[in-house]
C-alpha cells in the first residue's frame, strides 16, 4: 500500500525540486491542503461507493464500566446481584454512536469524509416473528425455533427517512445498508510519512498532477495548465468500480 511519504516524494518530483526547496517555499505544510482539493476534484467523478452501514434498535442495552471500558452489562449486574458503575445516557449513547447502532427516530449524521446520497437501492435486514405453521412444528417435533433475518430493499420515508444533505433518520429496527459516495481519504495536517493512504493506486498516483498544476499556478501558468491537462487525462483513465445496486423502476401497470 502506498503512503503519504511516497505521495509527498512523487509530487517533488513533478515539481522537480528537491526537501530543501519545498521547505523554504512553504509547499511541504501545505501538501496536505492541496491533497484535500485534488481529493474533492477527483471524488466529483471517481468517489468512494459504500453503504452506510447502520445497526436501528428501540432502546440501548445498559452498558457498565470495566476499567477504563465499557462493555454490555451482565444479567447479574442489571438485577443488582452484582455490584457494578453503569455508564450515564450520555456516555452509553457516545458508546452505541462509536459502533454504528442507532435507536429509532433518532438523526444521524456523516462523517467528514461524506460528499453524498447515492440514488441506488437501500436495504434493510430485519427480524421476522415465526409463522403459525414453524410454531406448530417446533411444538410437534420438539424441533428449535430459529430468528428469522430477513433482507429486503428498504423504502425511503417508510423504512428511513433523509434529513437535509448529510443526515437520516430510521423508522424501524433492524440493520440498514444506505449508499453514499464519499471521499477515499483525508489529509490532516501532520500526516506522518509512515501513514499508509488506503485508495486506489490509480486515483491515488493522479494526485501529484494536481497539486503540481496548483504550485506552478504562483509564477507559472502555463506549465500549470499542461499538468492540470495531464491530470484530467490520468483521471479518465482511472477504473472505478461501484457496486452498489441500481435502483428498480416500478411497473405502473
Amino acid at each position: 500500500m502506498f503512503t503519504y511519504g511516497y505521495l509527498r516524494e512523487a509530487i517533488m518530483a513533478r515539481l522537480d525540486i528537491d526537501e530543501e526547496e519545498a521547505e523554504a517555499m512553504h509547499l511541504l505544510e501545505r501538501f496536505h491542503i492541496y491533497c484535500n482539493e485534488a481529493m474533492q476534484a477527483i471524488c466529483g467523478s471517481k468517489p468512494q461507493y459504500k453503504y452506510v452501514d447502520v445497526t436501528v434498535v428501540d432502546k440501548y442495552a445498559p452498558l457498565v464500566w470495566d476499567g477504563a471500558f465499557l462493555r454490555l452489562a451482565t444479567e447479574a449486574e442489571i438485577k443488582g446481584e452484582v455490584a457494578a458503575t453503569f455508564a450515564t445516557e450520555e456516555q452509553a449513547r457516545d458508546w452505541y454512536h462509536e459502533h454504528n447502532t442507532y435507536l429509532k427516530d433518532e438523526v444521524m449524521y456523516m462523517d467528514d469524509k461524506f460528499l453524498s446520497f447515492a440514488d441506488k437501492e437501500a436495504y434493510i435486514e430485519e427480524k421476522r416473528k415465526p409463522t403459525i405453521p414453524q410454531i406448530l412444528e417446533a411444538d410437534t417435533f420438539g424441533k428449535e425455533l430459529k430468528e428469522v433475518i430477513v433482507k429486503r430493499v428498504a423504502k425511503s420515508d417508510e423504512d428511513f427517512s433523509y434529513v437535509g444533505k448529510n443526515g437520516l433518520v430510521f423508522h424501524k429496527e433492524g440493520r440498514f445498508y444506505i449508499p453514499a459516495r464519499f471521499l477515499w481519504f483525508r489529509f490532516d495536517s501532520g500526516i506522518a510519512d509512515e501513514q499508509e493512504i488506503d485508495m486506489p493506486a490509480d486515483i491515488l498516483l493522479t494526485i501529484p498532477m494536481y497539486v503540481g498544476s496548483i504550485c506552478f499556478q504562483i509564477d507559472n501558468p502555463q506549465r500549470a495548465q499542461m499538468m492540470r491537462n495531464e491530470f484530467e487525462i490520468a483521471l479518465s483513465r482511472c477504473v472505478n468500480m461501484d457496486f452498489t445496486t441500481l435502483k428498480k423502476i416500478p411497473k405502473s401497470w
